[in-house]
């Protein structure tokens, strides 16, 4: 992507309807680049008691506008993404959805880094059958470490989780190839049967 913007409104022509709007210019991207854009908002929970006293208020933040082109000669193309969240006073009720939408979050998470694990095992198996064991193991390796930093930071609450559990899963078949990789450098039936196990376990 080569030039982004992201706003709170939905352009000039509704800008008014708006109170405030903020505009954000990011540079060029690289190819597989990831940036992080970080807004702080600081929200009365009181307010929903006004309106409605027995039941979240579910309170608009206006429209995140995102413009981009994929290359220099690229037309430009917007995505629109509402943006609200809940207000509740009642911190029992408050913190009660708040418990259940982190251990959502936690959930696809553990997920994600699940399938992060098996795209690092193909790649790896693909160095090992071009015959670079080293690159090999430093993708698994890279892998294990980002995988071990995961579950420490996991809340206990969730490490009983088939999501966790999968995990490690995923640790042990980690390790497993990683210890067979000196063997598979000088034998082919080992090497073989290690890409074909990989091939398995990924789908």
């Amino acid at each position: 992507e080569n030039a982004g913007q992201v706003r709170n409104s939905q352009g000039p022509d509704v800008a008014s309807a708006f109170k405030d709007e903020t505009t954000i210019q990011m540079s060029d991207f690289s190819s597989a680049e990831i940036r992080q854009i970080l807004i702080e908002l600081q929200i009365d929970p009181a307010s929903a008691k006004e309106a409605e006293p027995d039941q979240a208020k579910n309170l608009s933040l206006g429209v995140l506008q995102i413009r981009f082109g994929r290359t220099e000669e690229s037309p430009i193309e917007e995505i629109e993404i509402p943006l609200s969240i809940l207000v509740d006073d009642d911190e029992t009720r408050r913190d009660a959805a708040n418990n259940a939408f982190a251990e959502s979050i936690e959930k696809v998470a553990a997920e994600v880094m699940s399938a992060e694990a098996n795209e690092a095992q193909d790649r790896a198996m693909q160095e090992l059958e071009a015959g670079r064991v080293a690159e090999a193991k430093n993708i698994l390796q890279f892998q294990q470490v980002q995988m071990n930093n995961y579950q420490m930071q996991m809340p206990m609450a969730m490490r009983a989780s088939p999501q966790y559990q999968a995990i490690g899963q995923q640790q042990v078949r980690m390790q497993s190839s990683i210890d067979q990789l000196g063997a598979a450098q000088n034998n082919q039936q080992v090497r073989r049967n290690l890409i074909l196990s990989n091939a398995q376990q990924s789908n």
